[in-house]
């Protein structure tokens, strides 16, 4: 019984581990929504204000082309 507790114990903390560094950063997290409106883009150079402003975009409830194209102007402009 004692070796089932701790093989439990075991699996449970690297159940927990394995999933927090499986976990995206924002900036994996921004580029995975913007994916279906941009393609891949590559946020890395981007700074925390102009993601914010992307990601406001895509949640403003416009159409899907008026979204994409708004998306489409600012990453251009903040390049």
């Amino acid at each position: 019984m004692t070796r089932y507790k701790l093989a439990s114990l075991v699996a449970a903390t690297a159940l927990v581990f394995g999933a927090s560094a499986a976990t995206a950063t924002p900036y994996e997290s921004a580029e995975i929504q913007l994916r279906p409106y941009v393609g891949d883009v590559d946020l890395s150079d981007f700074n925390q204000t102009e993601i914010a402003s992307l990601m406001n975009v895509l949640n403003s409830g416009d159409s899907f082309g008026d979204t994409e194209s708004v998306l489409e102007s600012l990453i251009r402009q903040y390049r």
